[in-house]
C-alpha cells in the first residue's frame, strides 16, 4: 500500500468516497458484510471513472487519473479498448 503523503488527489477522493461509503453502511445497519460489499462496490466505480479518464479524459485529467494508485494496481484495460478501436473505427 502506498504511504499516505505520496498519494495524489485523485487517490485521496477516491479513498474518502470509499470510507464515507463504509461508514454509510454502517450508519445504515447493513452490518460488516454490507460495509465490505459497499466498499467494494465504491471502489469499482471508482476505478470505471478512473479507466474512462484514462481513456478519454482531456489531457491533465488523462494523466492524473493514470498516475492514481487505484490505476497503477489494478490497470486500464488498453488491449480491450484497441479492440474496441479496431471494430468501431474510434477509440471510444
Amino acid at each position: 500500500m502506498p504511504d499516505l503523503a505520496h498519494l495524489s488527489l485523485l487517490d485521496l477522493v477516491v479513498l474518502v468516497t470509499v470510507v464515507a461509503a463504509v461508514v454509510g453502511a454502517l450508519r445504515r445497519g447493513a452490518g460488516l458484510l454490507g460495509a465490505v460489499g459497499s466498499a467494494l462496490g465504491t471502489a469499482l466505480v471508482a476505478w470505471l471513472v478512473l479507466a474512462a479518464l484514462v481513456a478519454w479524459g482531456p489531457g491533465p485529467w488523462g494523466h492524473a487519473a493514470r498516475d492514481t494508485a487505484l490505476i497503477r494496481a489494478v490497470p486500464a484495460p488498453e488491449r480491450a479498448w484497441d479492440q474496441a478501436e479496431r471494430l468501431l473505427g474510434a477509440r471510444p
